[in-house]
């Protein structure tokens, strides 16, 4: 008997037209822009999961094949992978999200609609997509002569392109889903639920779960199996171009994945931030903006060295002094625009060990780190950040100066007076040496402003 689930597939899923695409998709992408060799395109429509039932999965069977080489052995368990996944999405689809949708009236008290969508995001989406790329797999399979070779790639070539915004959207969606049962968990009844599920036949004892991981971890299985293809087929076989092209597509994929994974982390970490911060979300959930490093170091002043919670973004500088220990208010937020890092060489005599100096037309400073390998750490994130900026064609404007510490400033730098109660010491606004009151009478225009400079920036 034919596969009938598999068979509900291909003929709702997957249509080959030569004269383009001639129907679209009510939700996601709809077909794959890129043409194939016989500039056909391969366009499939939503899962209409209505016409596959429960007791039809056990018809996903192992499609029984020839095994003459380890190309055959390779492809088999490819097509096994793949088979497996796809039976594992409709038991996730079928037994427990239709299932719930229907009995309203026993699970509608924990899992409202909201919720079920919440938690099976867009598998259906996702079971359409990998569903049609079976079928195409199990008719190259079935359909191949005695002295022909079963050819993956150009189908993967095909389909490929389209995965990427699914999955994305799905791993998205992912930790809100795991969160959410997470919380529904905790309600004894909901324990029982899910044991009752996992305990039935079709479920194979794999619980929700585990279900709902598997299309975060699908991808890199596949290339794996596809990467040993690639490895022993003949780079002479019109074949090898299509595999090394599925490797670089089944790539694409995981990092779309990856990226969902870290922006997902990056938003949760910011808003946790955010509310520690004395900024509102608008000004510090910035679109774009992702947190590189941060941590507590030393920032040498005018007068002494404090600590201080720097936080290094992609874009912007910031540093928080702490009010208690869950509020810190931000002292000052610096652009990456016109920054400019220097790593400083040690100087005993200026206390000068493991430091960096941070110029910026607002403010420039010495940070100070514990040891050599955070000082590189922060060194290259500030380098990743900076090299990922836009380019501008604003007007350079030049930094603040780094002000000399008052206890390294025994005597005047111009007039060479030596300091004391009543001759105070006073900083230069534009070189940041230490003067006296008579060396620094004077006020020039800076980027900044008016400002008080000493004698020697005076007449400059």
């Amino acid at each position: 008997m034919e596969h009938e689930a598999l068979d509900l597939i291909g003929r709702q899923d997957l249509t080959l037209a030569n004269d383009g695409p001639t129907s679209s998709r009510s939700r996601g992408l709809s077909r794959c822009n890129t043409p194939r060799r016989d500039a056909s395109y391969t366009i499939w429509k939503p899962l209409n999961t209505e016409a596959i039932k429960i007791d039809q999965l056990e018809l996903l069977e192992e499609v029984d094949f020839d095994i003459t080489n380890n190309q055959d052995e390779i492809i088999h368990r490819i097509f096994e992978v793949q088979r497996l996944y796809v039976r594992s999405l409709l038991v996730l689809y079928l037994h427990y999200k239709k299932d719930w949708m229907l009995d309203r009236a026993n699970i509608g008290h924990i899992f409202s609609i909201e919720d079920l969508e919440t938690i099976f995001g867009n598998v259906e989406d996702i079971i359409g997509l990998d569903g049609a790329l079976l079928v195409r797999m199990k008719n190259e399979i079935i359909g191949r002569e005695n002295d022909q070779s079963i050819r993956l790639g150009n189908i993967c070539c095909t389909m490929f392109p389209l995965f990427p915004p699914l999955y994305k959207t799905y791993t998205q969606n992912y930790t809100d889903a795991i969160n959410l049962l997470d919380q529904r968990c905790k309600i004894v009844e909901t324990k029982y639920i899910l044991q009752e599920k996992r305990n039935h036949q079709i479920s194979r004892e794999m619980d929700l779960f585990s279900l709902l991981n598997l299309p975060l971890k699908h991808i890199t299985q596949l290339f794996l199996y596809f990467k040993d293809l690639t490895s022993c087929t003949d780079e002479f076989d019109p074949e090898h171009a299509d595999l090394i092209k599925t490797l670089e597509l089944l790539d694409d994929i995981a990092f779309s994945v990856n990226s969902a994974v870290e922006e997902k982390n990056n938003l949760k970490e910011m808003l946790s931030m955010s509310r520690k911060i004395t900024f509102s979300d608008e000004e510090f959930m910035s679109p774009g903006r992702k947190l590189l490093i941060h941590g507590l170091l030393r920032k040498r002043g005018r007068r002494s060295v404090s600590y201080r919670h720097f936080f290094l973004f992609t874009d912007v500088l910031i540093y928080v002094r702490e009010l208690i220990p869950v509020i810190k208010k931000v002292r000052e937020c610096l652009s990456l625009l016109n920054m400019i890092i220097t790593d400083l060489a040690d100087d005993p005599a200026y206390d000068i060990n493991c430091a960096i100096q941070v110029q910026h037309p607002i403010r420039s400073f010495v940070l100070f780190f514990k040891d050599h390998l955070e000082k590189q750490l922060w060194i290259d994130s500030f380098q990743f950040a900076m090299a990922g900026l836009p380019r501008t064609t604003e007007e350079f404007v030049p930094s603040a100066p780094v002000w000399i510490p008052d206890k390294y400033a025994a005597s005047c730098s111009i007039c060479d007076r030596k300091f004391h109660f009543f001759f105070r010491r006073h900083h230069c606004r534009q070189c940041g040496n230490v003067v006296c009151e008579r060396c620094s009478k004077n006020q020039k225009s800076l980027h900044n402003g008016l400002k008080r400079v000493c004698d020697a920036c005076f007449y400059l």
